[in-house]
């Protein structure tokens, strides 16, 4: 996120009151936003649904969503008219309002294409809530354990299965979880008597002979 130099004036002239207004009115315009695009899905879903019907054929399917399209264009263009006075820096608008999933605080996140859930998550991972900071404790620990874990069966076909394992021991179902298989490799996650995930691989060569 990047602020322009006349943006970054804009906001410097402003006392704390005055930005703090200013912020709420913004989060009200990005809520506002977030409905309208909601909205216009909604609506293009309604239309296709209207038009899947016997007799129309793809030409006229097409002069239809042609027309909705001009009319839409229309009404964006009379709401960008109308909100046209208020100064809201570019950068601003870009954000979305997003809160933790523990505590409620709220975040102003840039608007970088993850889904509402994967940017609830990055404001709980800024928050310093109690709860919060456990789910970040166990969040990085998860990460950290994912990663040994890809890094040590990487190029064995239980790799799925362990990683699972694996989440099923941070998560308290399993103590440990080991796996033989048919090349002699042997797979172990568990958990030590000091709370740690000890993930571990060994092979084991056999060499036999009859005379």
């Amino acid at each position: 996120m990047h602020l322009n130099r006349e943006e970054y004036r804009l906001i410097k002239r402003m006392s704390r009151g005055e930005l703090q207004d200013y912020l709420e009115e913004v989060s009200g315009e990005l809520e506002k936003e977030a409905i309208r695009k909601e909205a216009l899905l909604d609506a293009r879903e309604s239309l296709e649904k209207a038009i899947d019907i016997k007799g129309l054929g793809p030409m006229r399917k097409a002069e239809i969503r042609k027309k909705y399209k001009k009319a839409m264009e229309g009404k964006e263009h009379g709401r960008k008219t109308g909100t046209a006075g208020k100064r809201f820096p570019a950068v601003l608008l870009s954000c979305r309002k997003l809160r933790c999933i523990f505590c409620g605080q709220t975040y102003m996140f840039a608007n970088v294409g993850l889904g509402t859930e994967q940017l609830n998550e990055a404001a709980t991972e800024k928050c310093t809530c109690e709860e919060a900071k456990n789910w970040q404790v166990q969040r990085n620990r998860a990460k950290k354990v994912r990663k040994k874990t890809e890094r040590i069966f990487a190029n064995d076909k239980c790799l799925n299965f362990m990683l699972t394992s694996a989440n099923m021991i941070l998560s308290g179902e399993l103590d440990k979880v080991t796996v033989k298989m048919n090349d002699g490799t042997v797979g172990t996650i568990a958990l030590t008597k000091k709370g740690s995930i000890k993930i571990q691989r060994s092979k084991t060569i056999q060499d036999a002979a009859e005379g």
